[in-house]
């Protein structure tokens, strides 16, 4: 097993909130496979007010990685995230809202915030309208129209 750059590991222990997202992520999404040590490192940087942590653990909760899944813990930490100006946020409580991750599924307030993401600058925001929506509805509904348009339905050829 490959390890942790020892001089960033150091500078965590030491209590560098930066270093203490870099092992997170390291053992949370890269080679170490150690969901919970992941977790526990994120959640020092995150004491730290780390808007990066913040961010991932928003997602570590609403995925369920590490952790059980927990609408609340995720929105709080989203909603921590969001307090410090991360616009990537935003776009974490759309993927919530557009998946109904442990809130109900709500296709315009993801939209929203989507939008919103993508107006504080956060690509992820802008990737998801471009991949989820087309004139601020959700791409599979306007193919469903379509598809049912086609077929001859005279209500969705109205639309």
């Amino acid at each position: 097993m490959a390890e942790i750059d020892s001089k960033t590991l150091q500078k965590a222990k030491d209590g560098d909130a930066q270093a203490q997202y870099s092992v997170g992520v390291d053992y949370l999404y890269d080679r170490f496979l150690d969901d919970k040590e992941g977790v526990a490192w994120l959640l020092k940087s995150a004491d730290q007010n780390n808007p990066r942590a913040m961010n991932k653990l928003g997602r570590v909760f609403a995925l369920g990685i590490g952790v059980e899944k927990n609408a609340d813990e995720a929105l709080k930490w989203y909603y921590n995230d969001l307090a410090l100006g991360d616009a990537d946020a935003y776009w974490g409580l759309g993927q919530m809202y557009y998946t109904g991750a442990g809130v109900p599924r709500d296709y315009d307030k993801a939209f929203d915030l989507f939008t919103k993401a993508d107006e504080d600058g956060s690509y992820a925001g802008y990737d998801s309208l471009k991949r989820y929506y087309q004139d601020g509805k959700p791409i599979y509904v306007i193919n469903d129209v379509i598809a049912k348009a086609e077929a001859g339905d005279p209500q969705e050829q109205f639309e």
